[in-house]
Protein backbone atom coordinates (compact mmCIF):
# COMPACT_ATOMS: atom_id res chain seq x y z
CA UNK A 1 0.00 0.00 0.00
CA UNK A 2 1.32 3.59 -1.09
CA UNK A 3 -0.67 7.13 0.37
CA UNK A 4 0.97 10.27 0.11
CA UNK A 5 0.30 12.99 2.73
CA UNK A 6 1.25 16.54 2.49
CA UNK A 7 2.13 19.13 5.26
CA UNK A 8 2.05 22.55 5.43
CA UNK A 9 4.47 24.93 7.21
CA UNK A 10 3.86 28.69 7.26
CA UNK A 11 4.92 31.77 9.30
CA UNK A 12 8.04 32.01 9.40
CA UNK A 13 9.60 30.18 12.40
CA UNK A 14 8.95 26.68 13.24
CA UNK A 15 9.75 27.10 17.62
CA UNK A 16 10.46 23.69 19.25
CA UNK A 17 10.27 23.95 23.45
CA UNK A 18 12.85 22.60 25.12
CA UNK A 19 11.77 22.93 28.77
CA UNK A 20 9.90 26.07 30.73
CA UNK A 21 12.14 29.08 29.05
CA UNK A 22 14.21 27.33 26.62
CA UNK A 23 13.20 27.48 22.92
CA UNK A 24 14.69 26.21 19.50
CA UNK A 25 13.60 28.49 16.88
CA UNK A 26 14.02 27.07 12.99
CA UNK A 27 13.32 28.71 9.69
CA UNK A 28 13.53 27.05 6.25
CA UNK A 29 15.34 28.27 3.81
CA UNK A 30 16.11 27.15 -0.07
CA UNK A 31 19.29 26.84 -0.87
CA UNK A 32 20.69 28.59 -4.21
CA UNK A 33 20.25 31.94 -5.87
CA UNK A 34 18.63 33.96 -3.25
CA UNK A 35 19.14 37.74 -1.12
CA UNK A 36 19.93 36.01 2.28
CA UNK A 37 22.78 34.02 2.89
CA UNK A 38 23.29 30.99 5.09
CA UNK A 39 26.74 30.18 6.30
CA UNK A 40 28.00 32.00 3.46
CA UNK A 41 25.76 30.40 0.74
CA UNK A 42 23.45 31.98 -0.83
CA UNK A 43 19.55 31.48 0.20
CA UNK A 44 16.25 32.40 0.29
CA UNK A 45 14.45 32.66 3.55
CA UNK A 46 11.00 30.38 3.40
CA UNK A 47 7.85 31.54 5.25
CA UNK A 48 5.82 28.95 3.60
CA UNK A 49 6.92 25.41 2.96
CA UNK A 50 5.42 22.06 1.66
CA UNK A 51 6.42 18.53 3.07
CA UNK A 52 5.38 15.20 1.60
CA UNK A 53 5.11 12.29 3.16
CA UNK A 54 5.10 8.69 1.44
CA UNK A 55 4.03 5.40 3.29
CA UNK A 56 4.92 2.66 2.21
CA UNK A 57 3.62 -0.82 3.80
CA UNK A 58 4.40 -4.27 2.85
CA UNK A 59 2.69 -7.18 4.58
CA UNK A 60 2.97 -11.08 4.75
CA UNK A 61 1.58 -13.95 6.70
CA UNK A 62 1.36 -17.45 7.16
CA UNK A 63 -1.48 -19.65 8.49
CA UNK A 64 -2.20 -22.65 9.48
CA UNK A 65 -4.79 -25.35 11.36
CA UNK A 66 -4.25 -28.05 13.59
CA UNK A 67 -7.63 -30.60 14.51
CA UNK A 68 -6.34 -32.83 17.57
CA UNK A 69 -9.99 -34.42 17.93
CA UNK A 70 -12.65 -33.68 15.13
CA UNK A 71 -14.11 -30.69 18.08
CA UNK A 72 -10.96 -28.84 19.03
CA UNK A 73 -9.56 -26.62 16.46
CA UNK A 74 -5.95 -24.80 16.66
CA UNK A 75 -5.45 -22.02 14.65
CA UNK A 76 -1.90 -20.50 14.31
CA UNK A 77 0.00 -17.72 12.15
CA UNK A 78 2.87 -15.27 12.29
CA UNK A 79 2.42 -12.06 10.19
CA UNK A 80 5.70 -10.32 9.08
CA UNK A 81 4.90 -6.04 8.89
CA UNK A 82 6.96 -2.63 7.63
CA UNK A 83 5.99 0.29 7.50
CA UNK A 84 7.49 3.65 6.61
CA UNK A 85 6.32 7.23 7.10
CA UNK A 86 9.10 8.86 4.76
CA UNK A 87 12.12 9.03 6.38
CA UNK A 88 10.49 10.18 9.88
CA UNK A 89 9.22 6.79 10.85
CA UNK A 90 9.99 3.05 10.43
CA UNK A 91 7.86 0.50 11.66
CA UNK A 92 9.01 -3.37 11.73
CA UNK A 93 7.12 -6.08 13.44
CA UNK A 94 7.35 -10.27 13.78
CA UNK A 95 3.42 -10.45 15.15
CA UNK A 96 2.43 -14.25 16.26
CA UNK A 97 -0.94 -15.58 16.67
CA UNK A 98 -2.64 -18.34 18.02
CA UNK A 99 -6.57 -19.27 18.89
CA UNK A 100 -8.24 -22.46 19.92
CA UNK A 101 -11.95 -23.61 19.47
CA UNK A 102 -13.77 -26.02 21.42
CA UNK A 103 -17.53 -27.67 19.99
CA UNK A 104 -18.34 -29.11 23.83
CA UNK A 105 -21.89 -29.85 22.55
CA UNK A 106 -20.73 -31.66 19.11
CA UNK A 107 -22.64 -30.70 15.65
CA UNK A 108 -21.33 -27.57 15.61
CA UNK A 109 -24.05 -26.25 18.45
CA UNK A 110 -21.79 -24.64 20.97
CA UNK A 111 -17.99 -23.01 21.09
CA UNK A 112 -15.68 -22.03 23.58
CA UNK A 113 -12.81 -20.21 22.55
CA UNK A 114 -9.64 -18.47 23.43
CA UNK A 115 -6.69 -16.59 21.39
CA UNK A 116 -3.69 -14.79 21.50
CA UNK A 117 -1.60 -12.61 19.14
CA UNK A 118 0.94 -9.21 19.43
CA UNK A 119 -0.72 -6.72 17.13
CA UNK A 120 0.76 -3.65 15.54
CA UNK A 121 -0.25 -0.33 13.93
CA UNK A 122 -0.45 0.17 9.90
CA UNK A 123 1.50 3.56 9.16
CA UNK A 124 -1.37 6.00 8.41
CA UNK A 125 -0.81 9.22 5.84
CA UNK A 126 -2.23 11.21 8.64
CA UNK A 127 0.68 10.35 11.24
CA UNK A 128 2.60 12.68 8.93
CA UNK A 129 0.78 15.41 10.08
CA UNK A 130 2.01 15.12 14.12
CA UNK A 131 5.59 13.46 12.82
CA UNK A 132 8.61 15.34 13.76
CA UNK A 133 11.89 15.79 11.70
CA UNK A 134 14.80 13.59 11.53
CA UNK A 135 15.01 9.30 11.47
CA UNK A 136 13.46 7.46 13.72
CA UNK A 137 13.24 3.89 13.50
CA UNK A 138 11.49 1.24 15.96
CA UNK A 139 12.27 -2.86 16.41
CA UNK A 140 10.84 -5.11 18.36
Amino acid sequence: MRAVSAARYSGGLIRRRLGPDAFIDCQLVEVGDGPGTCAGTACTFLDRATITYRTRTVAAFVAGTWRPAPEIAVEYGVRAQSGQLGTALTLREVLPWTSAAWDFLGGDRSRAFVAWGRYAPVVRPAWAQSSTPGRRSYRR
